[in-house]
């Protein structure tokens, strides 16, 4: 009817009234999680009850993901993952079965997570955000929790983390800390490939550098500002060149520019070190860039 309106009101998130005094961990163990409270205020004279409450059940039923909602937002971002879908939660049943229903549960759902880091440490840099087009990785089947039986009720629950490398030490985590831990180190902008090497301990030396940081180290000030001023240098060069040879042929840096800051900071680290002499089996693009900003 023309000239219906209404007015929709949220409440703020938070945990259920009747649980915002329990601990951390009782909630977690029953799969709680925070709810958002919806109403809807309308003209009675054109407005019927029954619309109000078919609109308010259409909205629960969207948030709960029906007809792809999620699904879509996800796609429509760009995210190479698959949102937690709306099930039973399954512990809540095992637990009702008995003690050893519930042990064996948790057994799997521990073992489970371990899968997943292993997972993310063998596949992660599939789906790295690498491509400086803005082209998306797409989703791998084996980086989805759901496929180890992991659901939406098992995000804040504490999980053994094994060895993976969190603050510094093996500790215990929720699967929401562990998921954002092992997405920003192998997901991100740098994507690493290692679990071929043969050696354990060259493996846990890698992951005991990246994994407490989520390879997203902080950078002091005056190195940023030493990167840009390398970066000038370096794309500076290359304008001279194509406004003073114009036409020459050349071995352009243009597009790989990173490598003049990449190059001076190696080197500042070999002087650090110790290292008297270098030998660089230098490529022909860049020659002479590298020839001006990096070894004159």
């Amino acid at each position: 009817m023309p000239g219906q309106g209404a007015i929709i009101a949220t409440g703020s998130i938070d945990w259920p009234a009747g649980f915002q005094g329990v601990s951390e961990e009782l909630r977690a163990s029953l799969g709680l999680c925070k709810v958002m409270t919806m109403s809807c205020t309308y003209d009675h004279r054109i407005i019927q009850g029954a619309e109000s409450g078919k609109f308010l059940g259409r909205l629960q039923a969207l948030l709960e993901g029906a007809e792809g909602f999620y699904e879509e937002i996800f796609a429509q971002t760009g995210m190479p993952y698959q949102p937690f879908r709306w099930e039973v939660d399954r512990s809540a049943a095992a637990a009702a079965g008995g003690q050893d229903s519930k042990r064996m549960e948790e057994i799997a759902k521990q073992a489970a997570v371990l899968q997943l880091i292993n997972a993310y440490r063998v596949r992660g840099h599939l789906i790295a955000d690498l491509n400086p087009l803005g082209v998306q990785a797409g989703y791998h089947p084996e980086l989805d929790p759901a496929r180890y039986g992991l659901t939406i009720w098992d995000f804040d629950r504490p999980f053994i983390t094994g060895n993976l490398a969190m603050d510094g030490e093996p500790r215990q985590a929720t699967l929401r800390e562990i998921l954002e831990t092992l997405r920003q180190t192998y997901c991100g902008r740098l994507g690493c490939e290692y679990m071929h090497i043969q050696h354990p301990e060259e493996k846990r030396w890698l992951q005991e550098r990246m994994e407490p940081q989520a390879n997203n180290w902080p950078i002091p000030e005056t190195d940023k500002r030493r990167i840009l001023l390398k970066l000038l240098q370096a794309e500076g060069f290359e304008n001279f060149l194509h406004t003073r040879f114009v036409g020459q042929k050349r071995f352009s840096l243009e597009g790989g520019e990173t490598l003049i800051p990449l190059l001076d900071h190696l080197v500042q680290l070999a002087g650090d070190k110790g290292v008297q002499e270098m030998v660089i089996g230098m490529a022909h693009r860049g020659r002479l860039n590298v020839l001006v900003n990096t070894v004159c």
